[in-house]
């Protein structure tokens, strides 16, 4: 069995003296828990009694330190986005004692939750049994985050079972989008009455998807409008706001008499000759002769008209309503209807 013996005072090779005795040590080394038994035997030369024996018990007892243990004793859980929860992490006691103990509770610490998985409060474990506890982590802040699952157990060596548990917060992933200007600037210019188009692309970030919608905020300019746009994102979109201003100018008509112009004036004073030409010859049209002298009078007052303004140019007349000259600060903004968060671009509209 798992025992030894080594002579003390007896010899193999000296006899016993009558009346005498001698003593043998005997060790007890349990290679097992539980129960141990042996023999102690010696060989004699008595005819009488040629062979003594002894019967030999002991008890295997589990080694302090490995009685109950809880397993892994440190746990990292990597990565995990903020807010989001990892996969659970198994965490195993093993009672190796030769006696059932008893779970009396357990708790975590940190960003960490547990579960029972096998394991039981009200179910002693029995010795040489085991059970699992799973464990999960959901940082609720970025960085390194740590905790502790402890155990409390009804062993008298490890009454608590502990286990570090550490993992690293990132930021959330929210799905999202950009809005920027091609070519990247951050004004346009443009003369009264004419437009200008400004080149924008809006591009999902982490899978996002919906419908955007592009403004212009804060222009508020007489004769300036710049109509919104939508657009439904799967992959980067261009789209293009167009700024129409209004000419503060309204020209100078030309009108049916407009002698201001040479060439009107030379074409009224032909015509005037030419019809009172005809007009005289026809002898028996009084009526005639009295529209040929009007045109002749007409011809005569063009004439003098134009003279008397010396050809100079038409004046041109001013719109109220036009767009006047300077520099307008405004912001383009976009908002959806998904994540309800907005981007700006800051822009200037200089008119001239």
């Amino acid at each position: 069995g798992d025992f030894a013996a080594t002579p003390v005072t007896c010899s193999l090779t000296t006899p016993i003296a009558a009346n005498s005795s001698c003593t043998i040590n005997v060790t007890f080394t349990p290679t097992a828990l539980g129960a141990r038994t042996g023999t102690l035997t010696v060989l004699t030369g008595s005819s009488a009694y040629p062979s003594l024996t002894a019967a030999l018990t002991g008890t295997g007892a589990a080694v302090a330190s490995t009685l109950v243990t809880l397993t892994p004793t440190t746990a990292n859980f990597g990565s995990i986005n903020q807010g989001s929860t990892s996969t659970a992490q198994t965490f195993t006691i093993t009672n190796t004692a030769p006696t059932s103990l008893t779970i009396g509770s357990f708790s975590v610490s940190g960003d960490f939750a547990a579960t029972l998985n096998t394991c039981s409060l009200s179910t002693p474990l029995a010795g040489g049994a085991s059970c699992t506890i799973n464990v999960t982590f959901t940082p609720t802040a970025t960085g390194a985050r740590a905790g502790a699952l402890t155990v409390l157990t009804s062993s008298i060596y490890y009454p608590a079972l502990t286990a570090t548990l550490t993992g690293t917060g990132l930021a959330t992933t929210t799905p999202s989008y950009t809005l920027t200007s091609t070519p990247p600037t951050s004004s346009v210019t443009v003369s009264a009455g004419s437009p200008a188009n400004i080149v924008l692309t809006v591009t999902p970030v982490n899978g996002y998807t919906g419908t955007v919608t592009v403004n212009c905020v804060g222009l508020n300019v007489t004769g300036v409008a710049c109509p919104g746009k939508s657009v439904n994102l799967g992959a980067a979109t261009p789209l293009t706001l167009t700024i129409t201003t209004t000419s503060r100018v309204l020209g100078a008509g030309i009108g049916l008499l407009d002698l201001h112009r040479p060439w009107m004036l030379t074409l009224v004073i032909l015509f005037g000759l030419v019809l009172a030409m005809l007009l005289f010859g026809a002898r028996n049209h009084r009526l005639l002769r009295g529209a040929g002298l009007f045109a002749l009078l007409f011809a005569l007052l063009a004439a003098g008209n134009g003279c008397g303004k010396g050809g100079s140019a038409p004046v041109s007349t001013t719109n109220p309503n036009g767009t006047p000259a300077g520099q307008y600060t405004f912001s383009i903004t976009a908002t959806d209807g998904v994540t309800a968060n907005t981007k700006t671009l800051p822009y200037t509209l200089i008119v001239q």
